[in-house]
């Protein structure tokens, strides 16, 4: 009887000790940021072929800073925008038929390209994309009807590129007209491009009024 409450009480230190142990190792929560706030900013990784992270939520009022960073070892861009552009012969295009950049004035500082925003013209080969909702010729696109007042916009959306290891900031303010649901996307690349390899994700913007 004794050995075994002997027993009993060495089985009772040796758990506790493992339990300390294991706890000692567990990583320490990772603080959220209210998705509510009045300012919000995402670090967006780009590589072979993925955005991390692939889904952003965002609110009408909202002052958004969007750090993107190229961790890859090609040039990676990202545009934002609804309804794909095709070629004739049903291949993707180069970006989207509305651009969600068209619906706020932008400031993008940092080692990028910037085409199609801010006034910003572009003059790029598209191959005659069409709109994969219509599949036939497009003007240059619209924010869904809004227009553009931002100057002559890019023929297929804006868009900020980087090359392997440049990173940059895209600074923003949410508007009304962006409530809804956006898709980002990588067009670099031939065929196929890295948008058909999943270099794409999801932007989701609502109105808490």
């Amino acid at each position: 009887m004794h050995k075994l409450l002997k027993y009993m009480r060495l089985l009772f230190i040796v758990t506790l000790s493992l339990s300390g142990c294991g706890t000692a190792f567990q990583p320490e929560p990772t603080p959220t940021q209210n998705p509510n706030a009045p300012e919000i900013e995402y670090t967006i990784t780009m590589d072979e072929f993925r955005f991390s992270p692939d889904h952003i939520r965002l609110v009408v009022g909202q002052d958004v800073t969007l750090h993107v960073v190229n961790k890859g070892q090609e040039e990676h861009e990202i545009m934002i925008g609804r309804n794909l552009l095709r070629n004739e012969d049903g291949t993707l295009g180069d970006g989207f038929e509305h651009d969600f950049f068209a619906l706020t004035n932008v400031t993008v500082p940092g080692n990028a390209e910037v085409m199609g925003m801010n006034g910003e013209g572009m003059n790029m080969e598209m191959d005659n994309p069409t709109p994969e909702s219509a599949m036939s010729m497009t003007a240059t696109p619209s924010a869904e009807g809004h227009g553009d007042d931002h100057g002559e916009a890019m023929a297929n959306g804006g868009m900020v590129m980087l090359m392997p290891e440049n990173e940059a900031s895209i600074y923003f303010k949410v508007t009304e007209e962006m409530v809804g649901t956006w898709t980002m996307g990588c067009f670099e690349g031939e065929t196929p491009r890295h948008f058909d390899l999943g270099m794409a994700g999801i932007l989701y913007v609502r109105n808490l009024d």
